[in-house]
């Protein structure tokens, strides 16, 4: 289904109103037209001239279904000449005849899409020649000369008016045209992302079964290395299963399995963790402990070192999981951006809404990170 923009559809609202201004006006010019006198005998004709172009511009926006600039000038001109044609033929009736049917169009030229000063300005000429029709053409003197004042004053509001509510009307069409983009742009993304997902989860339950393969032959003779075959199996066994380990909010406990798994695989991790902290949703227990996962994997893989310290410290600006080693190190700014920095560490935690740093050095070691705000 083919998805007609809110920025259309509004426009083409403006156009129906138009379109039954338009409409109203021409019934506004039943009265005058009955009222004519003999002396009046060319006023009948004007006034069916102008409503009868009245219809047909009201059929031509209800099809357009839009209102332009270069339409909206051509009206204004066209109601120009018949607002002082009628006033030459009305003879010596008194008033504009035609003064509520200029009180409807006002509506059309503030509905136009101009600036509101074109709009003020289209309007403040219709008053301003309403006034002159009936002043000078008419000969109108007195109150009802007065009157043309407040007369030309009205037909300005209306269209100001008109312009104020069209423009709100374009402003939130745009809105929600930019709301729906950004809506697809998302759903459009979530779809990929759950594409990757699940072809990254065809990908693991394959490499566990060749991984268990492996592991049942004689391929593998070091028994370190065979032990952290099987942790990482039943590791990426009950990920795929949907059984996450830490429990709802209790950082401290996933850490500290954490550290007996790495431990069994012979990495010496000495902890430095709080008594208590403070409540964390499960995707934020997620993100701190698999990120310290990867980065102690990090370690027994790259560092050199059999040795490594994990930190948890919390202040009133958030809480920090750190993970540090005195290994050989390397240079942060040669390394490729790869899974295991992007992805596993930096990816987790700012999908949590926290920053991963990573600071190292050759033969200085490694220093890795983990910051969640407090407020989130």
């Amino acid at each position: 289904m083919v998805h007609l923009s809110a920025a259309v559809r509004h426009e083409a609202v403006l156009a129906y109103a138009a379109a039954l201004s338009r409409t109203g006006a021409c019934v506004l010019l039943v009265t005058p037209t009955l009222s004519a006198g003999p002396s009046a005998r060319w006023l009948p004709a004007v006034l069916l001239a102008t409503g009868g172009y009245s219809l047909v511009t009201a059929y031509g926006y209800r099809r357009s279904r839009r209102i332009t600039r270069p339409r909206a000038l051509r009206d204004l001109a066209c109601y120009s000449i018949a607002m002082c044609a009628c006033a030459l033929a009305q003879s010596s009736l008194s008033g504009l005849l035609v003064y509520n049917h200029v009180i409807m169009l006002a509506l059309v030229f503030g509905a136009a899409p101009w600036p509101l000063w074109a709009a003020v300005a289209s309007g403040g000429w219709l008053g301003l020649l309403s006034a002159f029709a009936t002043v000078v053409i008419v000969g109108e003197r007195g109150a009802v000369a007065w009157n043309t004042l407040t007369e030309a004053m009205n037909i300005t509001a209306v269209t100001a008016i008109a312009w104020i509510v069209s423009a709100r009307l374009r402003r939130l069409g745009r809105q929600r045209d930019e709301a729906y983009e950004q809506a697809a742009r998302h759903a459009q993304e979530f779809a990929v992302r759950r594409e990757r997902a699940a072809l990254a989860e065809s990908i693991d339950g394959r490499l566990v079964e060749t991984l268990r393969q492996l592991v049942g032959t004689d391929a593998v003779r070091e028994t370190r290395l065979r032990e952290q075959l099987r942790t990482d199996i039943a590791w990426m066994s009950e990920h795929l299963a949907g059984r996450q380990r830490p429990p709802d909010g209790d950082l401290l406990s996933g850490l500290r399995r954490l550290i007996e798994e790495k431990t069994r695989l012979g990495l010496v991790v000495s902890a430095d963790l709080p008594e208590r902290l403070p409540a964390l949703s499960p995707a934020q227990v997620d993100a701190l402990v698999e990120g310290a996962r990867e980065a102690l994997n990090n370690v027994g893989k790259h560092a050199g070192t059999r040795h490594a310290r994990l930190t948890v410290r919390k202040d009133a600006t958030g809480l920090a999981v750190i993970v540090a080693d005195a290994g050989s190190g390397f240079d942060t700014g040669s390394v490729p951006p790869g899974i295991g920095l992007d992805g596993s560490i930096r990816g987790r935690i700012a999908q949590a809404g926290g920053r991963a740093t990573i600071e190292s050095r050759p033969a200085w070691g490694t220093v890795v990170t983990l910051w969640l705000p407090a407020s989130t």
